[in-house]
């Protein structure tokens, strides 16, 4: 085999492989981002969380399958995010304020079941990932994007409303499918603590 021939071959592949990345539709993304999701019983790992107004969260998760997670914030630390997928708990210790939500059934499926609806595009990131683009001109985020790795295992995720306002999920050092028990997504509220129930039901 000449060079040139083994260079025209290289080329035809590297064609072959980034065709094939453009050639996911939107529509095709979302259905692997879904089954990927549906496929995980349990994950952990490091959560950071960028709001648009500058503020940064970072902590360790936990997520099990039903809509539960646990968030155990280290930056600023005392501040945990809970759900067992019936109640969602709010604590900020420094406040010593625990907000008790009852759970929308609707959101049940989590991030899977919260993008149904939404009109995607999918890009090729110039890397193994996928970037995938949603929009919906009923929701209160009207832009969502999701950065997916070549699994469709999310590892960015960015949330924004018609006035640019929102905030960007990173996650890393994520391990999957670990035995979990389900008691573990359930917070336990300091005895002193103020318990204010159902808080984003105030309009």
């Amino acid at each position: 085999m000449t060079r040139r021939i083994a260079l025209y071959l290289f080329i035809a592949v590297i064609a072959a492989v980034s065709v094939s990345a453009w050639a996911v539709t939107g529509e095709e993304a979302v259905d692997k981002l879904k089954s990927r999701l549906y496929s995980i019983n349990t994950m952990r790992g490091t959560i950071s969380i960028t709001h648009s107004s500058g503020e940064i969260y970072t902590g360790a998760f936990k997520y099990m399958s039903g809509g539960k997670f646990y968030i155990q914030f280290s930056a600023p630390a005392g501040k945990v995010i809970a759900t067992n997928g019936k109640k969602l708990w709010v604590y900020d210790k420094a406040d010593n304020v625990c907000g008790v939500q009852d759970v929308d059934k609707s959101m049940s499926g989590g991030l899977a079941g919260y993008i149904t609806g939404y009109l995607p595009m999918a890009t090729p990131s110039g890397s193994s990932d996928t970037i995938i683009k949603l929009k919906s001109s009923t929701r209160n985020y009207r832009d969502v994007i999701i950065q997916v790795d070549s699994s469709f295992m999310p590892k960015k995720m960015t949330f924004r409303q018609d006035d640019g306002k929102g905030f960007t999920v990173t996650l890393s050092n994520v391990m999957i499918n670990e035995p979990m028990a389900p008691g573990l997504f359930d917070f336990n509220i300091p005895a002193n603590a103020q318990v204010v129930k159902n808080p984003l039901n105030v309009r």
